[in-house]
């Protein structure tokens, strides 16, 4: 961790020994904190498609280290992947590894921020753009984002079809609803 004036750069190996310390000091410097970026790792096996299996320790020691900074995923828009590595159709591979955290004192402040996965240029990587307005967007123009933490809830599934059943139309017209 390197302190620079008003700016704070840090580096996070989550199965390091220090894993613990870094947890402690950071959270004592926490007041509004958003952290977007390139993780490099994921936070559950769903988060990825193909290739070979993350380590399970290694997923869970990223959500321990998330948790002890208490940090938690602000959720998006856009695509699901956010880094692709594509030799042949057969064989791509494609993982949310992008990703945006903010502790609650953030979160509070910035309600109705959203964080968009914007379409891959030239990158293998997706851009993140958060929208951090404040005006409140009419439900028409509400854009539908997926937090991660939903799928640990218990009752997920229920509310998914309480809500899917209490909407009528077409398939198209439940998905604009969203």
């Amino acid at each position: 961790m390197r302190r620079n004036g008003d700016k704070l750069g840090f580096m996070v190996f989550p199965m390091s020994k220090t894993k613990m310390q870094f947890g402690i000091y950071f959270t004592d410097l926490v007041k509004r904190w958003n952290i977007i970026g390139d993780f490099n790792e994921i936070l559950y096996s769903f988060e990825k498609s193909g290739g070979i299996q993350r380590d399970k320790k290694h997923m869970k020691a990223f959500r321990e280290t998330l948790e002890e900074c208490q940090l938690t995923d602000i959720g998006f828009s856009g695509v699901w992947f956010t880094w692709e590595m594509v030799y042949l159709l057969e064989t791509n591979i494609r993982e949310r590894l992008d990703r945006g955290v903010a502790n609650e004192k953030w979160s509070k402040l910035f309600p109705l921020s959203i964080l968009q996965h914007l379409p891959y240029s030239t990158s293998d990587h997706c851009p993140l753009l958060l929208n951090t307005k404040k005006s409140i967007l009419s439900k028409g123009n509400r854009k539908f984002h997926f937090k991660a933490c939903w799928t640990m809830e218990e009752d997920l599934e229920i509310v998914i079809r309480d809500s899917w059943e209490a909407n009528e139309g077409t398939l198209l017209e439940k998905l604009e609803k969203l």
